[in-house]
Parts: C-alpha cells; structure tokens; sequence
C-alpha cells in the first residue's frame, strides 16, 4: 500500500519540451527527503500511459432485487496501459546482485536519484506483460473510487496494435488517456506504507506520413437561391410611341398604347439560380490546430451562367464535431461535443455569376463546370484552438471528428438561404516524422472501414453531405472485439521497434496542447495495485 507523500517527488530537467512525443527522452531526479533514519528495499520511477473509460451501466437483475432498486446502475471500468517502463534508482544494480536481504538504511537528510526514459512508437498494450489492469489479489486492488462510487477493475481482454494515443481529457470520467512518472520508495516493513508521488505530463504522437499523390477530397451541395432581378432583352423591348413602322401614331393611338412587355427592363421578374457550395481539401493530409486550414471554399455552376448577377456570401460557419467511442467491457457508450471555432457575419462578399471560370470535366458528373472561388482571405482566421486532440484509436477509446461548414448566401434583393456540408475529417499533431522513422514505418491500416463510418454518422470525402443528423451507433458484430471496437489498428501507422530504437528525437517545434484541469489530478484513481 501507498500514499502521495511530499518526503518524494520529480523534477524534470530544465529545458525540455512542455509536450513530449515518441523518441523524446524524458530525464529528471528523484528528490527524496527524510528527517530521520529510514530503512527502505528500493526506490523505482515509472513511465506510465493509461487509457481508462468508466461507463454508468445497469446493475444485474440479481442485484436490482435484494436492493430494490429497478434504476441501479454500477461503473463498468476498463483500463489499458498503453505505456510502462520501470527503472530501479536506487539501490544501483552492482549493489542489488550481491545485496540478498534487500533492506538498505538511509540517514536523515536529502537525497537525489538521475532517472531517464524513451518514449517508444507504439503502444505496449498489445503486449502480453503490463499491458493491462490484472489484479495482483490485494484487498483494495481490484477496486476504484469514481465518482464517490466503488467500481470494480477487471482484467480488459481486448488490444489492438498501434501507435501511442495522445494525451485525453475533458470529458470526465467517461474517457482519458493519461500519461505521468511515478515514483515508489518502499519501505521494508510491511507494516510501513510506502512513499509515492506524480509527474503527469503531456503527450502528442508523431503524425503519420503526408500523401504526396495530390488527390484532392471534396464535398458539395447544390442550392437553389431566390432573387428579384430584370431580364435584359432589348430585342423584345416596345416602344410605346412608334408603331411597327416607326410612325408615332398620332393622337387617336396615342391613347391606345401597347403596354410594356413582360420582358422589359422596368418590370422585376422573380427567378432561381442553382448553384454549389463546395469545400475542397488535400487527400491524405490532417488538420492541425492554431494552423490555418489546408482547403479551399467554392461556388459553380453546372451551366455557364449568362447574367451579370451577383451572389452574396452573407454568411460564414465552421464547426467540429468530436465523436467520442468509449469502451469498457462488453459495454460502449459514444459522446458527441460541437465545436464552433469560426463565425462571421454581415460578410456580404460579392460573387460574380458572370466571372465565373470554366474547369476541367468534373470527375462525378463528366461534364464542365463554372467556379467562383471564395477567397481564402475571408476564412483565414478560421483556425483549430490547442484542446482539440489528434484523431485516434486504442484499445477501449476511438476519437473521430467530421468538419461542418456552413454559408448563407441571397441575391442583391433576396432571401438569405443556408447551405452545410459535412465531411469526416483526420486532426493531428502537428509533428512530422522524420526520414528515419517514415523508413520504419510499417503499413498503415484504414482507420475506419465504411461500416464504422456508417456506425460514427460520417459521410466519406467525395461525397454529397447529408444534413440529416448521424444514426444512433449499433453495437457492431462482423470483425469487432465484444465490446464494439475493431480488431483493426488505427490510420496512425506502427513503426518497427528494432529500428526506431536506433532514431533520435524528433526535431522542431512543438504546438501547446491544454488539457482539462482533472488531468493533473486524482492520479490515483488509475493505480492497479502494483505501486
């Protein structure tokens, strides 16, 4: 048993990154102070990454009986060790192989142990050793305090191989992935409790390769706009005082005037124009949060427009929605968070029917089309805040995301009309591998197949968005662990270890990635009882 105790801590090395990724060497110090003599076995530090969902279930009928409770409901807890290396800093290893009582006297005063790991690639949770909660039979270890409720941790049985998830919070008890140091000093009495405390940091994967093809994503949606307008046909415009041979007519047919056309210019004519709001986007490429989107706004026509007729973008709208998949046991249960990161109004930026440009044969519809291309300026600032996580996949925790955009546009005189498109988008780090690592990289798998995405609500680059809002998830059955989530690894690629082990650090900047104030907090709440 252990308790946080300020007689120990960690202090990481000055000069460090704030956000650590894979092959970054973390070092640091035990600094461990005692005022009297202590006799301890061994101090140990730890890397540790977990990934831990709680989800509120329903008691068994058993147990709603003797408590009479139809509503009772039970925290079902999975947790997964994504990351755990150990070292011994003390006693040193040359001490410990001829020392057989393991039972070493410490006199009062300070003392300080160096300590360094490497973050490894991938993740460890596929392995068969310390990849996931097993109970070691202590009272108290099968257990944890949630929500001032007591859940019982069972052995997760289902792991998936893939790269190390980022650092995850926000959304309570319901889903995290935490990462920290922890240090051990143990006592030699069993009748001690040992020393222990915390060093959370902050985690972002390196991100996958960018694909060079050049392919471009895109989704659109065709609109019909209402305006007020005049039709200008001066071959069928009348004029009121000459007859069909020029003559004036005179007085008697002067009262007998033929009337304007209902194609002159004075009279307003009400029509529609059809046209398509349209997000183009890199194939292959994430986005990046406080960097500025890599796509592009559009409005065409199927049909060379004849007119000098303006479109006005009135309004501009960009919102991410997070979708949340978390697992635990044969239960899952998917939280969805919207994010309006962009919105601008009273825009009104001019769109000339008749400056439109004609492009290449459309790929779907194998005919020409006329653009307008909105100009980036106006959408520049429309950049990701850093609580946005990178897209991910682990052994209980899947975050997917879909970008909706959303204009108003109207003629000069019309209605303002309203048009979305929705497609499911990759967020991530904004840490490129290097040469090294993208020669280790194995091949990547899908990070959903089209059933996961008919399960998430997400419509696939290419196509027409639907405004409809996303299905319920069903609890899939073909290829898919018990508890819903794939067998298949994520669109992160893993790395071969043998030649990682070989890279140094990733060089460059680092992007601030804020977490949520809880995931500093209540570290033990993710203890298994293996100190």
């Amino acid at each position: 048993m252990s308790f946080s105790s300020n007689s120990v801590r960690i202090e990481l090395d000055a000069g460090q990154n704030d956000t650590f990724t894979s092959l970054d060497i973390i070092k640091g110090r035990v600094c461990f102070s005692i005022p009297s003599e202590e006799t301890i076995s061994s101090i140990q530090v730890k890397l540790e990454g977990i990934s831990r969902t709680v989800l509120v279930v329903p008691k068994n009928n058993e147990v709603k009986k003797r408590q009479k409770d139809k509503n009772a409901t039970k925290n079902s807890i999975e947790m997964h060790r994504v990351l755990y290396q150990v070292s011994t800093v003390f006693p040193p290893k040359d001490i410990r192989n001829v020392n057989t009582s393991q039972k070493y006297t410490l006199k009062s005063g300070n003392y300080e142990y160096p300590f360094q790991f490497r973050i490894p690639v991938n993740s460890s949770c596929s392995n068969s050793s310390g990849s996931s909660y097993q109970p070691s039979g202590g009272m108290f270890e099968s257990f944890s305090f949630t929500n001032g409720s007591l859940g019982y941790v069972r052995d997760a049985k289902n792991h998936i191989n893939t790269s190390l998830p980022p650092s995850f919070s926000g959304l309570g008890e319901l889903a995290s992935v935490r990462y920290f140091l922890k240090v051990t000093v143990r006592r030699s009495s069993m009748l001690k409790i040992n020393f222990r405390n915390y060093q959370p940091f902050i985690f972002l994967p390196i991100d996958p390769p960018v694909d060079n093809s050049g392919k471009v994503a895109f989704v659109r949606r065709e609109k019909s706009i209402a305006y007020k307008g005049s039709r200008n046909n001066n071959s069928n415009r009348i004029d009121a005082n000459r007859n069909n041979n020029g003559d004036s007519g005179g007085l008697f047919k002067s009262f007998f005037k033929s009337k304007p056309s209902a194609t002159s210019n004075s009279i307003p004519l009400r029509s529609n124009v059809q046209f398509l709001f349209e997000v183009r986007y890199p194939l292959g490429i994430g986005l990046v949060p406080l960097e500025v989107l890599p796509l592009g706004l559009f409005v065409s026509f199927k049909k060379q427009p004849q007119s000098n007729d303006i479109i006005y973008l009135r309004e501009l709208n960009f919102t991410l929605f997070a979708t949340t998949i978390a697992a635990s046991h044969q239960y899952s249960e998917r939280s969805v968070v919207s994010l309006n990161f962009f919105n601008r109004t009273q825009l009104n930026i001019p769109l000339n029917m008749k400056a439109a440009a004609p492009t290449p044969v459309d790929p779907t519809t194998h005919l020409p089309t006329w653009e307008l291309p909105i100009n980036p300026s106006v959408y520049h600032d429309a950049i990701l805040p850093n609580t946005v996580a990178p897209s991910f996949k682990t052994c209980n925790i899947a975050q997917v995301y879909t970008l909706q955009i959303t204009g108003k546009f109207s003629m000069e005189n019309g209605p303002l009309e309203e048009v979305s498109l929705s497609t499911d988008v990759q967020i991530w780090s904004g840490i490129r591998p290097s040469e090294g690592l993208l020669r280790a990289a194995l091949p990547a798998r899908p990070n959903m197949n089209t059933a996961d995405m008919a399960t998430a609500g997400f419509s696939k680059p290419g196509a027409i968005g639907s405004e409809k809002p996303p299905p319920k998830p069903v609890r899939p059955s073909n290829g898919k662990n018990a508890n819903g989530m794939s067998n298949e690894g994520s669109a992160l690629p893993t790395y071969d270890e043998a030649i990682t082990n070989s890279l140094g650090p990733i060089e460059g900047p680092r992007r601030t990635y804020q977490q949520s104030d809880n995931y500093y907090t209540n570290l033990d709440s993710f203890e298994d009882g293996r100190d």
